[in-house]
């Protein structure tokens, strides 16, 4: 076989997957074995026939196609398109058909002075890579004779369908190049892969020494056995290293999907092998990539939970709609129950039922407001007591604002719980007391002298004036004018206790607006905290 006897219509027919190529007419003047295929026709159906014709209506499929076309046609640019509404049928070889979506790209071909000559139109299956001759059978390659033209058949028109094909070829969106001979010399090479090989892969050169690099990566190899052995191989995501002298990319590794093709001829004899490729690098790429940061976030969660498994509290995850998708192992500890159990919402169960309503509702308030949680309640042990926890969770956000997850910890404040509830059982029997002594009696605190607390003689005393939470010269104002409030200025800046005995006193009668003098005791008596701090203090009065 020689350099200018390369059939391009059968080196069209061989390309892995789905090609037809048109005339601006729409009429078909080239398919490849793939699109055979993928719309169960032959050749012979389809070559020379108006789209129309070739390819009836089914399932919209066609409508689509003619939209890509027409696209092409009006603008002299690449129009790509997914038929995931209008399924098409394939035919399977066994007499059945299945249904498949189908991704499809159509590009001009431009002729002299960038006027279409042809549109050519890919399709490939969805989510499957582009669709391939399923049979696995060695495609004919006719080495024709050009200046042997078949019977009825003029010498010019298979010129021109040559022509034809070789133009289409050379704009295919991918790499496609015949290696001719046991020394795999270069027979054609369209534009995309001369881009790839650079100007060392000439027509006439053998691929080994155009490119030894593609001897050290045992690509000759595979050439060299689909040679010999008739049997297509597929690549993918081979790597191939460009040379620093390559058209494009120098230097850098790119990554292809293809399939390497025996090419014979009408006696079956292998006379050499169609390379074809898609740079599918940036794919690959975007799965490394992935998987770095699936690598990354791999090892931050792992840090994190090492994190949180230090942590001396009983510490939680949760999604962002609340469901709980982690647990330290203090939380095992004490509940004794385990992650399937707990998982989720599945902590309810672990709540005091007296807590459970409002813990319930306090978390779904910050799940929706994206607040900050926090409530008190009580959780059930290994053993079945209670013990007190400070639940609180904050939500962790993206860049955007977004809630990716909340983070939480459970604190033990049992035993701080329990001695202010003792604390208050004492203090509620101390004002039990303070309520039935027969003396007069009121708590102030603050230095403007709020009350805090007043027994029923108190009140009586001054007409039920005195308000919890209200200053005494704002209840009582008469006092200001007689010293009293001044009296218990000093009480409080000093700390010391003052009795005061027959103190004259008048005091306003809330009804009748009259004042009425009174003598009586009082003692201003400084409260102290455990450690001697000033508190409070107490007034004690009795008439």
């Amino acid at each position: 076989m020689t350099l200018d006897s390369v059939d391009y219509q059968a080196l069209f027919e061989t390309l892995p997957g789905s090609y037809l190529a048109c005339s601006p007419e729409l009429v078909i003047v080239a398919v490849s074995a793939g699109l055979e295929v993928a719309t169960g026709r032959a050749k012979e159906q389809l070559l020379g026939k108006p789209l129309k014709e070739a390819l009836p209506e089914e399932g919209g499929a066609r409508r689509s196609l003619y939209a890509s076309l027409r696209h092409v046609l009006e603008h002299s640019t690449a129009h790509e398109q997914t038929l995931a509404s209008n399924p098409v049928a394939v035919d399977t070889g066994d007499s059945t058909s299945i249904k498949r979506n189908w991704h499809s790209r159509a590009w001009p071909v431009l002729g002299a002075g960038g006027k279409i000559r042809y549109v050519l139109y890919s399709v490939e299956a969805v989510p499957v890579p582009a669709a391939r001759v399923a049979t696995g059978q060695t495609v004919q390659w006719k080495a024709a004779d050009t200046n042997e033209a078949p019977a009825g058949q003029p010498r010019q028109q298979l010129i021109a369908a040559d022509q034809q094909l070789q133009q289409i070829l050379r704009q295919v969106p991918a790499q496609i190049a015949t290696l001719l001979g046991p020394d795999h010399v270069y027979g054609f090479i369209n534009e995309q892969a001369q881009q790839l090989l650079g100007e060392a892969a000439a027509l006439g050169v053998p691929a080994a020494i155009a490119r030894p690099s593609l001897v050290d990566t045992g690509y000759i190899r595979l050439v060299d056995q689909v040679y010999q052995t008739g049997v297509p191989f597929e690549l993918s995501e081979m790597p191939t290293k460009q040379p620093d002298t390559a058209i494009n990319s120098p230097g850098e590794t790119l990554y292809f999907d293809g399939v390497l093709r025996p090419l014979t001829d009408e006696q079956g004899q292998t006379q050499g092998v169609l390379v074809f490729g898609i740079d599918v690098t940036e794919r690959v790429r975007a799965k490394q990539r992935a998987a770095e940061l699936l690598e990354e976030v791999r090892l931050q969660d792992q840090q994190f939970q090492q994190v949180m498994e230090a942590l001396p509290q009983m510490a939680w995850v949760a999604r962002p709609d609340g469901g709980v998708t982690y647990y330290n192992k203090r939380w095992y500890d004490f509940t004794g129950s385990n992650f399937e159990e707990m998982q989720e919402w599945g902590w309810e169960g672990f709540v005091h039922p007296d807590d459970l309503a409002t813990t319930v509702q306090r978390w779904q308030t910050a799940i929706s407001q994206g607040t900050v949680f926090e409530t008190e309640h009580r959780w059930r042990d290994q053993q079945g007591s209670y013990r007190w926890f400070l639940a609180r969770g904050e939500a962790i956000r993206a860049a955007n604002g977004s809630i990716l997850r909340w983070v939480g910890t459970n604190t033990d404040i049992d035993e701080q719980k329990r001695f202010q509830q003792q604390l208050a059982a004492k203090d509620e029997q101390l004002r039990q007391i303070l309520r039935q002594s027969p003396a007069l009696i009121a708590t102030l605190e603050g230095p403007d002298h709020r009350y805090a607390f007043t027994n029923p003689g108190y009140d009586l005393l001054v007409g039920y004036r005195a308000q919890v939470g209200k200053p005494v010269a704002e209840c009582l104002p008469e006092l200001v004018e007689q010293g009293i409030i001044d009296k218990l200025d000093s009480v409080y800046q000093t700390g010391e206790s003052v009795a005061n005995l027959q103190t004259y006193l008048e005091l306003v009668d809330p009804v009748s607006g009259t004042r009425h003098p009174i003598y009586i005791d009082i003692t201003y008596q400084a409260l102290r905290d455990a450690g001697g701090k000033f508190r409070e203090f107490w007034p004690l009065s009795w008439k």
